[in-house]
């Protein structure tokens, strides 16, 4: 059997990049910002775990970079009441649409289990095995509790 050893190469890891889908529907990532595209900016932070939607705008290419943005934010301030009322608005809908996932996924799961005799699950070890009737037990009581809290 061979072993395989990873050694690294140097190369360093990229700290930032961005990503953007074109106008075709392809995916790009560059280190720098696209040209009148939406992009995302990603960080180290960013990378996994919960998608973090970003808030940046496509940069005109005539559009000087300078200090303009700050002279619009004293002149226009942002009213911090009306950005923590659009945050919470925007938190609100993604748990709504969550607790729809985990609402439908219960209701199929109890319906699974309902409905079949054995069910295959892969195991700790990565081997397939049945559920035993008091684990069924189990998942059906978990389903119901799901749906309690999640069809609303």
């Amino acid at each position: 059997m061979i072993n395989l050893v990873m050694i690294p190469l140097g190369i360093p890891a990229l700290d930032d990049y961005y990503m953007w889908v074109d106008k075709d529907g392809i995916t790009n990532f560059a280190e720098q910002a696209p040209k009148n595209s939406v992009f995302v900016h990603i960080t180290e932070r960013k990378r996994f775990g919960y998608a973090h939607q970003s808030r940046s705008k496509p940069i005109k290419a005539n559009q000087p970079e300078s200090n303009s943005g700050l002279k619009d934010q004293l002149v226009n301030p942002i009213d911090p009441n009306s950005a923590i009322t659009e945050e919470k608005a925007k938190y609100e809908a993604e748990m709504a649409s969550a607790r729809q996932r985990n609402c439908t996924l219960a209701k199929q799961n109890l319906a699974r289990l309902e409905t079949f005799a054995r069910i295959r699950v892969q195991g700790d070890n990565g081997e397939y095995r049945y559920l035993e009737p008091k684990e069924m037990e189990t998942k059906k009581i978990e389903s119901h509790e799901a749906i309690k809290s999640n069809c609303q």
